[in-house]
């Protein structure tokens, strides 16, 4: 099994390094298949492992979703996790990058609406009505535009997918008392600013998303699989290996509209 650029957990969860190498191994009870190789006609059958290796690069070339599976795992808690949808409950996603994107796809997918994209980039939210289901689209804290959509309610989840005491703040405004908030953007260790009174008058319920566990990866693989989420428009940009430093110059540039970059080695 080759892994480049994935984390890899201990057997007490914590994060351990080394995965960026040639081979990583792990437990065959670690590993799902994307498709069944089980029969007399697997196609690896009698490959070596540069055979192996070069398919893999040739089939993700020609198939993005499945380049994409590990973002959808990461996305995948808000369709794992039973948040109670019963079909027509507002659900808000805060930063329409990759990670909200698919998130506010996925909660498309289990039936909340009016399903609304929240960014300060005009063409994520485009991208977000566009190809991942948003109902609605607004730049800055819609507080007074979610209110009307909801009768004065608020959203019944708010997603929180950036990690800044000011996103997590726009979300305990925008969430209704007694809603939920789904915190899956990466924090740093503390945020000082947070105003955490509202989590009391509100009765707010927190739910904390670890990406990637192994419950996700059945239910992401089938999403990908399937084709119910659209993975392929996040990869805007192919560069050989070459251009490695370059690939991080253009993520870290939100000019330059980068998503997730493929590196063809």
């Amino acid at each position: 099994m080759i892994g480049v650029g994935l984390v890899w957990w201990d057997d007490d969860g914590l994060e351990v390094g080394g995965a960026a190498g040639d081979l990583a191994f792990v437990a065959a009870a670690a590993c799902l298949a994307a498709a069944d190789c089980s029969n007399n006609n697997n196609p690896l059958s009698g490959m070596s492992a540069k055979q192996v290796t070069a398919k893999a690069i040739a089939d993700l070339k020609s198939a993005p979703n499945f380049a994409m599976t590990g973002s959808a795992v990461s996305g995948g808690h808000t369709f794992s996790l039973d948040l109670g949808f019963k079909g027509q409950e507002c659900a808000g996603t805060i930063g329409e990058g990759p990670a909200g994107l698919l998130h506010t796809s996925l909660a498309k997918l289990r039936g909340a609406g009016p399903v609304i994209g929240i960014s300060r980039s005009q063409w994520k939210l485009d991208l977000a009505k566009s190809h991942y289901g948003a109902d609605y689209v607004f730049a800055g804290t819609p507080n007074e535009e979610i209110m009307k959509l909801t009768d004065g309610r608020g959203a019944d989840l708010v997603i929180e997918s950036v990690g800044s005491a000011s996103t997590f703040n726009m979300a305990t405004e925008l969430v209704r008392p007694a809603g939920t908030i789904l915190a899956f953007g990466i924090t740093p260790p503390t945020i000082s600013e947070f105003r955490s009174y509202a989590l009391y008058y509100k009765d707010i319920t927190i739910v904390g998303s670890r990406a990637m566990q192994p419950i996700d990866w059945p239910t992401s693989i089938d999403l990908a699989k399937d084709g119910k989420i659209d993975l392929a428009t996040m990869i805007t940009h192919h560069l050989p290996l070459t251009d490695l430093v370059h690939a991080f110059e253009l993520q870290g540039d939100s000019s330059k509209r980068a998503l997730r970059l493929v590196i063809e080695i």
